[in-house]
């Protein structure tokens, strides 16, 4: 599964919320034309997601944006780097 790291090294800790707030570390993970969801990790800085999310033959969707929604609204932040599970094979069904 990729790893997406913020161009923040704080962003999604800037978007915590406490516990009871109807609120959870599910973020939507946008590609191109292709979306889906990830979940933030206990650093704050990275998202998990199903590569197929963001990667189609082979390349990374470039641009990547996450979407986080907080009390206030829903706020993008820009990705600048993915990580590909090494064993990540989409042509032979290994996701």
């Amino acid at each position: 599964m990729p790893s997406l790291a913020v161009t923040s090294p704080n962003a999604l800790w800037n978007f915590a919320v406490s516990p009871g707030m109807g609120l959870d570390g599910v973020v939507q993970v946008r590609a191109q034309s292709f979306s889906g969801t990830g979940t933030i990790l206990p650093d704050g800085r990275h998202v998990l997601t199903a590569a197929h999310v963001v990667e189609e033959n082979g390349a990374i969707l470039w641009p990547i944006h996450i979407e986080v929604d907080t009390p206030t609204g829903t706020t993008s932040i820009a990705v600048h780097s993915v990580t590909l599970h090494p064993l990540f094979d989409l042509a032979n069904e290994n996701h």
